[in-house]
């Protein structure tokens, strides 16, 4: 195999060896869940706000 090759696909072992070890896919769904339940009272302040700036203009 040329030497390229060879490197490129330890680097590829190393970085999947990585992933799983540092639990990436735990970790990436607790932050899409905390994201997704974060998003409805963020969206309820800014409603508010726009509220009482824009009142019943809106």
């Amino acid at each position: 195999m040329r030497a390229w090759v060879r490197e490129g696909w330890v680097l590829l072992k190393e970085a999947i060896s990585g992933f799983v070890n540092d639990n990436a896919l735990s970790h990436g769904a607790a932050m899409a869940f905390y994201a997704a339940t974060s998003l409805a009272p963020i969206l309820l302040i800014v409603v508010a706000i726009a509220g009482l700036v824009f009142g019943n203009d809106a």
